[in-house]
């Protein structure tokens, strides 16, 4: 999970090291502290990964 605005620069550097990655997204208004900023999301999105 990413801030808004920072998944495609993250997946250039991160692809290369961890082919397996299935999934990723960005977090809607939130900056450096994802789960502090935006938690519903968050915790939305880690029950979907671990459903």
């Amino acid at each position: 999970m990413t801030a808004p605005g920072q998944l495609a620069p993250v997946r250039t550097t991160v692809a290369p090291r961890m082919p397996d990655i299935v999934r990723a997204v960005d977090v809607p208004k939130a900056g450096q502290w994802l789960v502090e900023e935006n938690p519903v999301f968050i915790t939305a999105e880690l029950l979907r990964l671990l459903d």
